[in-house]
């Protein structure tokens, strides 16, 4: 665990955690339940707050209600998991970048929010990834089983992207 700065961790039980606008987004998300500082102690928290924390802008599904959602957010970046039936959804967000003059970034190969990214698959989970806003996202869509029919192509994955809607953080 990143000790440097507040990394606090949540566990939250929501019904519809982003099922509303971002204007109602503090309302759907109040009731946290647990954050644990960089160094382990328990401390009060709720959502809202963290969301406050988030030095970028947190992306969340508008069509889908996640089950024990976890709201992580460090100094550069912020991370929401939770559970769509038999499936594992992560969002990563960071504005931390790596950049090596002699090498030219490479155009995205697909059409994601507006913008070029990249789809893949790795050991069975799909991932979107694309910059949006100066923040580098990723969606990473994890099934239970190999052979479950919303890990067997991109269409689950693509439609979860197009869903996405900001529900709170910073916007640098």
């Amino acid at each position: 665990m990143a000790r440097a700065s507040v990394l606090a961790w949540c566990a939250f039980v929501v019904a519809g955690c982003a099922q509303s606008p971002r204007d109602d987004a503090n309302e759907s998300v109040r009731s946290a339940r647990l954050a644990l500082s960089a160094d382990g102690t328990r401390t009060e928290a709720t959502v809202a707050d963290l969301l406050a924390r988030s030095p970028v802008p947190v992306l969340a599904p508008s069509d889908r209600t996640l089950a024990r959602p976890l709201l992580s957010v460090g100094r550069e970046y912020a991370a929401l998991t939770g559970r769509d039936h038999d499936v594992t959804i992560h969002v990563q967000a960071t504005r931390a970048a790596r950049v090596v003059p002699a090498i030219e970034p490479l155009a995205g190969t697909h059409d994601l929010r507006g913008t070029r990214g990249f789809l893949g698959v790795n050991e069975g989970i799909r991932t979107a990834s694309w910059v949006e806003g100066n923040t580098a996202y990723s969606v990473d869509v994890e099934c239970t089983s190999p052979t479950a029919d919303r890990c067997q192509d991109d269409t689950y994955l693509l439609e979860l992207v197009s869903h996405l809607i900001p529900i709170g953080g910073a916007g640098r």
